[in-house]
């Protein structure tokens, strides 16, 4: 086969030198059209980007607040201010994030003890089931825990934080809830809204528990500015 094409290319060089004083196209295109067939024809190339999407679940605390959110509403929507204002470096957008607050009725983590029933207890929780929870630690992806399949963490069956919230344990965020995750003290009858009556607060430089690491906090406005921990989606 190779015999073969280099004897037509001749074949056709000689036709070519030999038929110079023809105009072209007129003695020659026969010739190009066969010289095309025999030339290996020009291949593009495709280049595909792959863009890498950060989908991992942080968690940060707000800046200080008192807890005269407006419900659990405005918690969210605080904390979503929050992203926008302190976090933007943050992956996810800002209304991916959501107060780690409970209420009883508007969101909840369990009704029994560390959610005997399962995850069917929750209630627009904010930890989802079998999930891992990061800090933005400068560059570095800092896990603080793993969620069981009822979306929190057992601490009354001995699990931990890999490492504290935050360090110090003078820093300290509203929960709402109990050492078990059942509501417990939530600033009066109107849960978040009105700045009365008392409230669950967790607390840093422990991993013992997220919910309940304190006394209870007054919801005053001006007694207690606590932080809110706020939770991507």
């Amino acid at each position: 086969m190779k015999n073969i094409f280099i004897l037509l290319l001749s074949l056709l060089l000689i036709t070519l030198a030999t038929s110079c004083s023809h105009k072209f196209p007129k003695g020659h295109l026969f010739d190009i059209m066969i010289l095309r067939k025999l030339l290996p024809t020009p291949t593009s190339t495709t280049t595909t980007t792959t863009i890498t999407v950060n989908t991992n679940k942080y968690i940060f605390l707000t800046a200080t607040r008192h807890a005269n959110f407006g419900g659990i509403s405005g918690a969210d929507a605080y904390c979503q201010s929050q992203k926008t204002a302190s976090f933007a470096s943050l992956a996810g957008e800002a209304t991916e994030y959501k107060a780690f607050l409970v209420d009883g009725t508007n969101r909840r983590a369990c009704s029994t003890t560390d959610c005997s029933g399962g995850v069917s207890e929750n209630i627009n929780w904010v930890l989802k089931a079998n999930t891992d929870y990061y800090r933005l630690d400068g560059t570095t992806d800092t896990k603080i825990f793993t969620t069981n399949s009822s979306g929190i963490i057992n601490f009354t069956g001995g699990a931990t934080l890999l490492t504290p919230i935050d360090s110090s344990s003078s820093t300290l965020w509203w929960t709402g809830m109990g050492t078990d995750w059942i509501v417990f003290n939530t600033c009066n009858t109107t849960p978040w809204g009105n700045g009365t009556g008392f409230a669950n607060r967790g607390a840093g430089g422990v991993t013992s528990s997220l919910t309940a690491d304190s006394p209870f906090g007054s919801c005053s406005v001006g007694t207690n500015t606590i932080k809110v921990l706020c939770v991507r989606q």
